[in-house]
């Protein structure tokens, strides 16, 4: 395999962190690009997809010349190298799971190793941009990054845009919704995923939880799978009326999200204490939030301990 001399690219993908990815359909928000500092990761791991390219960015010049003059990598049908950005282009017939080795080389020679991407084969992630950092990443490229994933933001339930179906159901009531600080109550499975906050946002008949997931970069992405919610009172599984993972279907390494539940609450009764387990999808990172009690009663902040019967 030949990897074709390197072809200098628009200047409008060299300037770091103001990135603009065309899109057909022109309006719509591209999703956030996601950012890592090399500082945090020895061999940053990103994910292909076979017959699509992915764009690397960097805050500092590459060696092109050193590049330039680097063996071929199987599987990589072509490498476009520029001032500051690589575009890398996977073969078509490249097998799921499988890791390529791609190494970068920069200008000033550090580090003397260089800086190896792990490329990891998964179609149902991969990503068209990632951002490279060797310093801290800028404050200005934080908040654009923020303010890309807030774009993306979809309601928990957009059939209901109005308040009239809740005023109908009996939902809304004088008290409101009340919100109440569930942290100490979640439990995460395994190294990795990481809970930063979480809360119970409760009203007549309705109850909502919002967990705030991180993980560090280089760990695998997390994809929530099975859920279930179960009530101490209640002989089995209760229906969770939605789950979503804001910002897309799956937690990328080094980023932040948020989780949110919802279910149905019986009006008859506010003595309830529910427990939700989300697992991960095909693995074993898993989230558990225990003693979730709605409205009057507040949950109990038992971190360290099972409940007594």
């Amino acid at each position: 395999m030949s990897v074709p001399p390197c072809q200098v690219v628009p200047l409008l993908l060299l300037v770091l962190p103001s990135v603009a990815l065309a899109q057909a359909g022109g309006l719509e928000a591209e999703p956030p690009v996601r950012q890592l500092e090399l500082t945090q990761v020895a061999q940053p791991e990103l994910w292909v997809a076979p017959g699509q390219s992915l764009l690397v960015l960097l805050d500092a010049p590459l060696d092109m010349e050193a590049m330039r003059r680097a063996r071929a990598i199987e599987g990589l049908r072509r490498v476009e190298v520029a001032e500051r950005s690589v575009t890398l282009l996977l073969s078509a017939g490249v097998k799921a799971g499988a890791r390529l080795k791609y190494t970068l080389r920069f200008a000033d020679g550090q580090p003397v190793e260089g800086v190896t991407l792990v490329l990891r084969v998964d179609s149902a992630n991969a990503e068209p941009a990632v951002e490279l950092y060797r310093g801290a990443i800028p404050a200005a490229a934080r908040r654009q990054q923020v303010a890309a994933s807030n774009a993306h933001v979809e309601p928990l339930l957009p059939q209901e845009t109005n308040l009239l179906p809740l005023m109908a159901a009996g939902l809304l009531v004088p008290g409101g919704v009340r919100s109440l600080h569930v942290k100490d109550n979640v439990k995460v499975s395994a190294p990795g995923l990481a809970c930063e906050d979480a809360w119970l946002h409760a009203s007549t008949g309705r109850m909502a939880l919002e967990v705030t997931l991180t993980l560090p970069p280089g760990a695998p992405p997390w994809v929530p799978g099975a859920v279930k919610l179960t009530e101490e009172s209640h002989p089995g599984p209760l229906p969770v009326r939605s789950l979503k993972l804001l910002g897309g279907t799956a937690l990328q390494p080094g980023t932040t999200t948020r989780l949110l539940v919802e279910w149905d609450t019986p009006l008859e009764t506010q003595d309830l204490d529910y427990t939700l387990q989300v697992d991960e999808q095909n693995g074993r990172r898993g989230v558990r939030i225990r003693y979730l009690a709605p409205l009057e009663a507040s949950p109990r902040a038992v971190p360290n301990k099972e409940k007594k019967p």
